[in-house]
């Protein structure tokens, strides 16, 4: 009992919430990318085109997730994936 107990805690030290997010790694020309925040059920998806980001809530049951807009103003005029990286400084 006492090595699951002391099995338990380990896991529990190693996926504390002081922990910083870790982002795997992802394509900078893909045309979306989401990326994790602190409630693993949230999402934000951002459009590398031209700056535009959604919250994405999932949820088991497909017809219950909700994407809703965080910024819909468009911050570049470029329409290749991945260009958002390359602004120009002003």
């Amino acid at each position: 009992m006492k090595l699951i107990m002391a099995g338990l805690l380990a896991v529990a030290t190693l996926y504390s919430a002081d922990d910083p997010i870790i982002e795997p790694s992802q394509r900078t020309d893909a045309t979306f990318r989401l990326f994790r925040t602190q409630n693993i059920f949230n999402f934000l998806e951002l459009d590398t085109r031209d700056g535009r980001v959604w919250q994405v809530q999932w949820n088991l049951d497909a017809t219950k997730r909700i994407v809703s807009p965080i910024n819909s103003v468009r911050l570049a005029s470029e329409a290749k994936p991945g260009s958002i990286y390359a602004l120009p400084d002003k």
